[in-house]
């Protein structure tokens, strides 16, 4: 029997399995009138034309569809992929402990250790190596030179001695991947319990250390209750107070980092970008989520007003996953009914985004106070440096499309890329070496003038002086700009090596025409972060 799948019901069912967003679950009677239920891959052109793609779902279970996707689509499931990588993971976890000096001086003490980071990341009540059931279990199943008393007092005394340690190590970390010139990057961001309503404060530094791997470190989840006195005045002096002490715990001072980010809350931001002076930018993951939440009228009532539809649809996709769970019969949605829709909620989606980042272009107080961050990552990509078709055509068509003539956008954008390399400059003499403080002396061979020729003869214009320190900066700076030399490529052109690895060996390579201080220059690239 041949059937197609337009002639089958199709169920606009939201289900929790990553292979539902290549194929849809349809409904059919065979030629026995049975109803039978089928997955019809929808991954490529030829599979959502063919209509024979049609796999069984037995008990709710997809092997063949997940099988098909594999073999055919070379298409994984992300679970899978996660249990393999936490399997590899845990596995070199255990050969590390089990070659580490405590595990063959004294294992019964790493496994008190072990005992207490189960405790201290699953909440569970410190007597629980106390009960009489986890006697029984050390006793059968641990080895006789790991078995030790899990108690209360030891662990709290484990939990002390745990930190201790890591904090040692964190300082010892950021100790060494410190430069003489900021380099780290601070993300700072509330949040509140639901169900304690308590609030805390969480504080981030992210940073590309001297083996050039972007990596991060937690310095600490705090809860955030000051006393009524300290908020008197608002929550901006607590919220200093705890931030700098934070720091100071770890070594650090805010002359430490060079930039920030986190959403656009007031007090965040106020902090990180005036009260700390750090250079700003938008959490891309905190700006996706406001802008996909206002776009799609979840996010109030004003964001539901603008497009009730979307939000109306929102609920009954909701209940349709209940549905799906109880086994009811889903609720069925027409495709043609989505379609206008979609081009609605993706008009406000352009609309928030524009309003949250692209106003900067031609906003005249958003372009003042902003730091381009990100635009100074391009200049200081190897692939995306030349923006003649990137940010250039970006900045023109925001500002035209915003009411600006043809002129006025060509000034703005004449004023983004001054303002871009202003900074990129400042930031290049920050960490260019000291230079002598003297300034070469003139040449003595010049004739000096006499007393009679110094006060009447006419004085040439002194042209204007530019420092060797700003000198050396803007040719270095151009060196890279004009520079042709790029990441590496494959036959089909595709990057070969990232950003980093391409910072690595430029630093590594002599002849690569960038210096070792530009590749110090591009570890700034630290911006794409995720709160």
């Amino acid at each position: 029997m041949q059937n197609n799948v337009e002639d089958f019901d199709i169920f606009a069912a939201v289900l929790q399995t990553a292979r539902y967003g290549w194929g849809v679950r349809v409904e059919f009677r065979d030629d026995n009138g049975q109803l039978t239920t089928r997955w019809a891959c929808l991954a490529d052109e030829s599979c959502r034309t063919s209509g024979t793609n049609l796999f069984t779902m037995s008990t709710g279970k997809t092997s063949r569809a997940a099988r098909h996707l594999r073999l055919v689509h070379h298409l994984h499931s992300p679970k899978t992929d996660v249990e393999v990588a936490g399997k590899r993971k845990r596995d070199a976890e255990v050969e590390m402990l089990r070659a580490s000096p405590l595990y063959a001086k004294n294992p019964a003490r790493l496994n008190l250790l072990l005992e207490t980071l189960r405790i201290k990341n699953h909440n569970l009540p410190l007597r629980t190596g106390e009960y009489n059931e986890s006697k029984l279990i050390e006793a059968l199943v641990v080895k006789q030179e790991m078995q030790t008393v899990v108690n209360a007092k030891r662990v709290k005394d484990a939990i002390v001695e745990l930190y201790r340690s890591t904090k040692a190590e964190m300082l010892e970390y950021l100790a060494d991947n410190r430069e003489h010139y900021p380099i780290f990057t601070l993300v700072a961001d509330f949040w509140t319990c639901k169900t304690t309503s308590d609030k805390f404060l969480g504080l981030r530094v992210y940073l590309i250390d001297k083996d050039w791997r972007f990596t991060s470190v937690v310095l600490g989840r705090k809860k955030f209750n000051p006393s009524y006195s300290d908020r008197d005045g608002g929550i901006r002096k607590p919220f200093k107070t705890w931030l700098t002490k934070m720091l100071e715990d770890f070594g650090l001072t805010t002359s430490d980092f060079y930039g920030s980010a986190s959403d656009s809350g007031g007090d965040v931001k106020y902090m990180l970008s005036s009260a700390l002076n750090l250079k700003w930018e938008w959490c891309f993951a905190h700006m996706t989520h406001a802008a996909t939440k206002m776009s799609c009228g979840v996010n109030g009532k004003k964001s539901r007003e603008a497009n009730p539809d979307m939000a109306e649809l929102i609920t009954k996709m909701t209940r349709v996953m209940t549905q799906v769970k109880l086994k009811k019969k889903p609720e069925w949605i027409s495709a043609s009914s989505l379609t206008p829709l979609a081009s609605k909620t993706r008009d406000l989606l352009r609309d928030s985004l524009d309003e949250r980042f692209f106003s900067r272009y031609y906003t005249d107080s958003k372009f003042d106070t902003c730091d381009f961050a990100l635009e100074m990552m391009l200049k200081l990509h190897p692939i995306y440096k030349d923006t003649q078709e990137s940010l250039n055509r970006a900045v023109v068509m925001c500002c035209r499309q915003h009411g600006k003539t043809g002129r006025d956008a060509v000034e703005r954008l004449r004023e983004v890329n001054a303002k871009i390399r202003s900074n990129l400059l400042s930031l290049l003499k920050s960490i260019a070496e000291p230079l002598e403080a003297a300034e070469e002396q003139a040449d003595s061979s010049v004739a000096r003038l006499s007393r009679l020729e110094a006060r009447f003869a006419p004085r040439a214009a002194r042209p204007a002086t530019t420092s060797r320190v700003d000198r050396r900066a803007e040719d270095e700076l151009d060196r890279w700009l004009e520079d042709p030399i790029g990441v590496q490529r494959n036959a089909d052109m595709t990057p070969k090596e990232s950003m980093l690895q391409f910072g690595r060996d430029s630093k590594s390579q002599v002849n690569t025409g960038l210096s070792l201080k530009l590749s110090g220059f591009i570890r700034y690239t630290i911006f794409f972060v995720s709160a």
